[in-house]
C-alpha cells in the first residue's frame, strides 16, 4: 500500500497484476482514509495519469476514472488502460475530497511494468483485412471470345422486287405470245375458210 498523509491505496491490474503492451487492462485502486474507511469515487475530485520512465515529465495516456467494485470494496476509482509499449511506467494517482468528505489532498505513486502483448490475427472475413484465400489469389483462365453467330445474307426488300418484277415481265410476255399464236392462227383458219368458199362458188 502507498500513503500520502492520512490516505492509502492499493493498486490492482487484472487480471494478474502484470498488463500487456497494446491490450486493455482494468486498473483499480483501493482507496481508503486513515482508519481503513473505504473513499469512493464520489467522494474523491480523482485524476489518474500514467507515465513512461524516460519521460516522466509529461503523461502518456490521462484514464478516465470509472467507480469499481471488486473484492469487497464498491464504488472505488478504476479505469481501462491500453498501454501503448513494452516498458516501465508510473501511474499516479491524485485527489482532493469533494461533497462532505474530510481526507487531505494525495498524489500517490505506483511503478508498473508491462510485458509484450499478444497481436490478434486479423480477421479473414473483414472487407479491410489485407489477407487473400488461395481460391482468391489464383487467377481463372480468361473464358474465349463468344463467337457471333453467322448470319445468313438476306435479300433486300428491292431485290425482291426486282425479282417480282421480272417474273411478272416474263408471266406477260409468255401471254402476250401466246394470244398473238392464238390470233394467228384463227386469222390462218379464216384466210382458208375464205378461200375454199370462193372455190366452191366457182
Amino acid at each position: 500500500m502507498n500513503v500520502a498523509a492520512d490516505v492509502g491505496a492499493t493498486l490492482h491490474i487484472e487480471p494478474t497484476d502484470t498488463p500487456r503492451a497494446g491490450n486493455s487492462a482494468l486498473a483499480w485502486f483501493a482507496l481508503t482514509h486513515r482508519g481503513g474507511e473505504t473513499i469512493p469515487l464520489a467522494d474523491c475530485n480523482c485524476r489518474l495519469a500514467v507515465f513512461v520512465d524516460s519521460q516522466p515529465d509529461t503523461p502518456v495516456l490521462e484514464p478516465e476514472l470509472k467507480p469499481v467494485d471488486a473484492e469487497g470494496y464498491q464504488d472505488i476509482p478504476g479505469a481501462d488502460i491500453v498501454f501503448p509499449q513494452v516498458g516501465a511506467y508510473e501511474l499516479v494517482l491524485s485527489g482532493a475530497p469533494q461533497a462532505e468528505a474530510d481526507f487531505a489532498p494525495f498524489e500517490l505513486s505506483f511503478d508498473v511494468t508491462v510485458a509484450a502483448g499478444q497481436t490478434a490475427a486479423p480477421d479473414p472475413t473483414s472487407p479491410e483485412s489485407p489477407a487473400e484465400s488461395p481460391a482468391s489469389s489464383v487467377e481463372s483462365p480468361a473464358a474465349p471470345p463468344a463467337e457471333s453467330p453467322t448470319e445468313l445474307p438476306s435479300e433486300s426488300p428491292a431485290s425482291v422486287q426486282l425479282e417480282g418484277a421480272e417474273a411478272t415481265s416474263e408471266e406477260n410476255t409468255f401471254s402476250s405470245g401466246m394470244w398473238v399464236g392464238v390470233a394467228v392462227a384463227v386469222l390462218s383458219g379464216v384466210g382458208v375458210a375464205a378461200i375454199l368458199i370462193r372455190g366452191k362458188r366457182k
